[in-house]
């Protein structure tokens, strides 16, 4: 799995961030809280299914 750095980097190329812009530490805080999210989700998925 790709590092949440990694992440960001691509996806604030895609819209047009660059590392200097005030706005891609907030994209990082946002992807990091939404992989945890899914994270937590699949977890709950798992305990559900055993």
């Amino acid at each position: 799995m790709a590092s949440i750095a990694t992440n960001t980097k691509q996806v604030a190329l895609q819209i047009g961030l660059t590392e200097d812009d005030p706005r891609f530490g907030q994209l990082g805080n946002v992807l990091t809280r939404d992989l945890d999210k899914i994270a937590d989700g699949q977890r709950r998925l798992c305990e559900r299914a055993a």
